[in-house]
């Protein structure tokens, strides 16, 4: 009996070799090959529609800059029609958005924001971790929750930015010192913003208006962890926050109450440091720097792991369509 197949999945296996895969994602969880586009060191993916925006490490043509490269995403998940590579003015772009039809990058090594094919916006600062705040590291960039602004996350000095999409400065806000901010979430009803802490593997909630964040509080996600650990991705699904930790190697679960984080559980991420990872209603998808793609289904606090064993050489993104 054929399975219904709820979405599709798209992973970035970031590898001279790599490429991006599509995979069909069915109602019981497995994950099934659909096809897989070839192209060199894809860090992270976009859907838009019906376009696929990615952003690649590196591209020789334009001096070793990251670049951006659009597809559009046909009836049977291919992707097709590839645009010309357009330049992110800078290196080692890690995070890709879009918003109003404008494709944004944030350039990790250059410490920038690009807004395609316009402007580009250098951060300075840094942070009291030398070896990982020396500078600017840009590692997030994406639309608000009332998508009137962008949001831009500094992991080198512990800033988010609030742009209007031309990229003019609207607001700043920080997170507790030293404690790296990478990636953001958002409440189910757009009033507060979640941000992962590389550094202290930390989620520090901000209350969300007209592009100003309030920071409430910040929260510990590995209390008596001994050993070295970073976290990655943040997720919201519900009333419960998602997070992966690198080195504890595990899924870190808080319930989501307003301003409060309650930590409720952690599981396994079925591989070894996880970097990213999404949830499509109750299944999440989870990609290993070892290689591994581990699928769970989840309920809240809850989760069971699904066999799969898919394996790559370097994933590290994870969208639907």
């Amino acid at each position: 009996m054929t399975e219904n197949i709820v979405c599709d999945v798209y992973i970035a296996d970031c590898s001279e070799n790599g490429g991006v895969y599509c995979y069909s994602l069915t109602e019981s969880g497995s994950l099934k090959e659909k096809c897989f586009l070839p192209i060199p060191n894809p860090m992270f993916l976009n859907v838009d529609c019906n376009k696929m925006h990615v952003v690649l490490r590196s591209v020789s043509e334009f001096d070793g800059d990251s670049a951006t490269v659009t597809f559009d995403i046909d009836e049977n998940g291919q992707l097709v029609n590839m645009s010309d590579f357009t330049s992110t003015e800078g290196k080692i772009a890690c995070h890709i958005s879009s918003l109003n039809g404008n494709v944004y990058t944030a350039n990790y090594i250059s410490g920038s924001i690009c807004k395609q094919g316009g402007r580009v916006v250098e951060h300075l600062g840094y942070g009291p971790y030398f070896n990982r705040q020396d500078k600017s590291h840009c590692h997030f960039v994406s639309p608000s929750p009332d998508n009137k602004y962008l949001l831009a996350v500094d992991l080198g000095n512990d800033t988010i930015y609030t742009y209007d999409e031309k990229l003019n400065e609207v607001a700043t806000a920080k997170v507790p010192l030293g404690h790296g901010c990478r990636h953001l979430a958002y409440s189910n009803d757009g009033k507060y913003v979640y941000c992962v802490n590389e550094l202290a593997s930390t989620v520090s909630v901000f209350e969300y208006s007209d592009g100003l964040l309030t920071l409430c509080e910040t929260f510990d996600s590995i209390p008596n962890f001994v050993g070295e650990n970073t976290a990655a991705a943040i997720r919201v699904s519900g009333n419960y926050l998602y997070m992966s930790n690198r080195g504890q190697d595990k899924i870190v679960v808080f319930k989501i109450d307003g301003c409060n984080l309650e930590l409720v559980n952690s599981f396994d991420c079925g591989g070894k440091s996880p970097r990213d990872f999404n949830i499509y209603n109750d299944i999440l998808v989870c990609t290993s720097e070892s290689g591994e793609i581990s699928v769970f289904r989840v309920s809240g606090a809850q989760s069971q792991k699904i066999e799969c064993d898919i394996k790559l050489n370097h994933p590290l993104c994870v969208v639907f369509k």
